[in-house]
């Protein structure tokens, strides 16, 4: 059996105004494409650029290099440069702080009448690094050639976790932008308040139920009451508060371990469970042979 470790009780009280949210299906035809692409002066023709439709969704390339993709079941966009987006032009080099990224990032995303403070917080900054090395080692050299800065929905107060619930900002070494992630479900309307919390016990008791039959030991590095949105080919119908609990997992031998997150319904008139139950494996007919 796997030892499970937490060193802190949590204990949460309702928020006011806490609501379970129903969610409007995504739309990903092509006046959805000309409505986001709008913002960003992008006019998708036929004329101009080009469509693509697969069971992802919808994508549509200008002849400028910008492009938009559309997830078909989280409705989620994807706005980038097709050469500038993450590319290294081999000499460019950014120097830039943490607070400088975020600032040119929340000024792009009120350009583009996108949601800022407070509906959107500062999650973090990431760096994109490149190496060279010439053969035999003699010289080498790491670069960052951009930044991407990562927002977290706000929603009642409470933070969005999850795959969802993100928009991310890509910049280059010139601190221009060359991308926007954006993956918010769209709301449609309060499906009902919250009328109490579940006992915070029962996240507790689900990472035992999913962990604890196995080796090693399971460690509970944070526990947050948040909101909890799925990916982006997850389809999702309701947007509503969880327990959201950190675990470290850590097997016999002490250099393997991996992170993981248990999402557990926290409202006590939950709308069904926070993900989609796997679907069971269907058993393969054994081959003769």
């Amino acid at each position: 059996m796997a030892e499970i470790v937490f060193e802190h009780d949590h204990k949460f009280e309702l928020p006011p105004g806490v609501n379970i949210y129903r969610l409007r299906r995504p739309d990903t035809s092509q006046d959805a494409v000309s409505r986001v692409g709008g913002r960003f002066n992008l006019r998708p023709t036929i004329e101009s650029g080009r469509f693509i439709v697969d069971a992802q969704g919808i994508a549509y390339s200008d002849r400028s290099g910008w492009g938009l993709k559309l997830s078909r079941l989280s409705g989620g966009w994807q706005y980038r440069h097709a050469t500038r987006w993450q590319a290294d032009d081999g000499q460019g080099r950014l120097v830039i702080d943490n607070e400088e990224a975020a600032r040119l990032a929340s000024d792009a995303m009120g350009r583009y009448a996108l949601p800022t403070v407070p509906d959107a917080q500062l999650l973090r900054v990431e760096r994109l690094h490149v190496a060279h090395a010439e053969r035999g080692g003699a010289h080498h050299q790491q670069r960052i050639i951009g930044v991407r800065v990562l927002f977290a929905r706000m929603l009642d107060g409470l933070r969005v976790e999850g795959l969802g619930g993100k928009t991310v900002v890509y910049l280059d070494h010139k601190r221009e932008l060359t991308g926007i992630d954006h993956l918010w479900h769209d709301i449609e309307g309060v499906h009902e308040p919250v009328k109490a919390l579940r006992p915070v016990e029962d996240a507790i008791a689900e990472v035992r139920r999913r962990y604890g039959s196995g080796d090693g030991r399971v460690e509970v590095t944070g526990l947050h009451l948040a909101y909890f949105e799925l990916g982006w080919d997850q389809d999702q119908q309701y947007l509503q508060p969880a327990y959201v609990v950190f675990v470290r997992l850590l097997a016999e031998d002490p250099r393997i371990r991996m992170n993981a997150i248990v999402p557990v319904a926290a409202a006590v008139n939950a709308v069904g469970p926070i993900e989609p139950v796997p679907r069971a494996r269907e058993p393969q007919a054994r081959r003769a042979g």
